[in-house]
């Protein structure tokens, strides 16, 4: 009984001894876990921060230039309109 005990406690600390041996041997397991973890830990924080970037200055910028590009636009309309009429007066008159 006694060297059965000793047998399997052999065994159960070769096995241990193995698989920590293993894992030294192969450390390539660990920096995958750890990289897998890092990038969903920065994922999100990365998503925040490019939705708060794109409402808070990428939409704001494209709304003023927007606006700018059809006050122009609205402008040479104008211009366009009043230069026509005028043209059309002097024809008519």
């Amino acid at each position: 009984m006694l060297e059965n005990d000793l047998r399997q406690r052999t065994a159960r600390s070769d096995a241990a001894l193995r698989d920590a041996v293993s894992r030294l041997a192969h450390p390539k397991a660990l920096p995958e876990q750890l990289a897998h973890s890092v990038a969903q830990s920065l994922q999100q924080s990365l998503q925040q921060k490019l939705c708060d970037s794109m409402c808070n200055v990428l939409v704001p910028a494209t709304e003023r230039a927007m606006q700018n590009m059809l006050q122009q636009v609205s402008a040479k309309v104008a211009q366009g309109i009043k230069e026509h009429e005028t043209k059309l007066q002097v024809r008519l008159s």
